[in-house]
């Protein structure tokens, strides 16, 4: 057991940013939260002055909710058949095409407008699986070194997902000044054009970024059973050197 102090902890989070998998995990991670950040910040705007649906906002974030809360057992299930890498590639692809539902909806269209949001819900599901990878770079850093390391990878983790809210928030109120919208006032076409690429086109290219960095991202399906494997095995080897010792 290793006694607690300031040099292993600092030891320890420099062995944390050491693990490449878990950098590509954390910094896909981090991405995709500045881009929900940024894009939950102008979306509502988008809805009331662009697409005229204000009034129909609580059925679109209801819609949204409720597709999210259900796409859990489909990623689950595509997960367990053909990876969670593949899984998030898959749901990382989607992003890339799936923002641009904001330039296709038109104002008024309600219908076309509760579809588009109950398959970005759907779709932003697939960020479970980015934390479940992430436990599985636990799991391996736990072969690597023998120590299990969860509270420093979590806690990066959380840390991460605070900063880079509040980074998504701080950038959209920077880029809201620099295309001239003004609240409460009816906004100028060319202030509509730059708000609707922001929600839109800007999300596929994050999405894009994240896809191509996901993919350096090592751990297939036979990876992490070899390393829960390797796990289990020497867990049990523990137990029986310690019923051993104590007889």
């Amino acid at each position: 057991i290793v006694a607690p102090s300031l040099g292993h902890f600092v030891v320890g989070l420099r062995h944390t940013f050491r693990n490449r998998d878990f950098r590509v995990v954390f910094a896909t991670f981090c991405l995709m939260t500045v881009a929900a950040s940024l894009g939950q910040a102008i979306q509502l705007i988008v809805v009331k002055y662009w697409l005229q649906m204000y009034d129909f906002f609580p059925v679109i974030a209801l819609t949204f909710a409720l597709s999210f809360a259900a796409s859990f057992p489909f990623w689950l299930s595509l997960s367990r058949r053909i990876g969670k890498r593949r899984a998030m590639l898959s749901g990382l692809m989607l992003g890339v095409v799936t923002p641009l539902g904001w330039v296709i909806v038109q104002p008024g269209q309600r219908g076309a407008m509760s579809v588009f949001m109950a398959f970005a819900g759907m779709l932003t599901g697939a960020i479970t699986l980015v934390m479940s990878s992430a436990i599985d770079v636990v799991d391996f850093d736990e072969l690597e070194t023998g120590e299990r390391r969860e509270g420093a990878y979590f806690g990066i983790w959380t840390l991460g997902l605070k900063v880079m809210s509040a980074c998504g928030i701080l950038l959209s109120g920077g880029l809201l000044q620099v295309v001239g919208y003004v609240p409460d006032r009816p906004q100028s076409v060319a202030t509509m054009w730059w708000l609707v690429m922001m929600v839109g086109p800007l999300q596929s290219v994050v999405h894009l970024i994240g896809l191509l960095m996901f993919r350096r991202f090592r751990f297939e399906a036979a990876d992490v059973a070899r390393v829960q494997a390797a796990l289990a095995a020497r867990r049990l080897a523990q137990r029986e050197a310690l019923i051993d010792a104590s007889t």
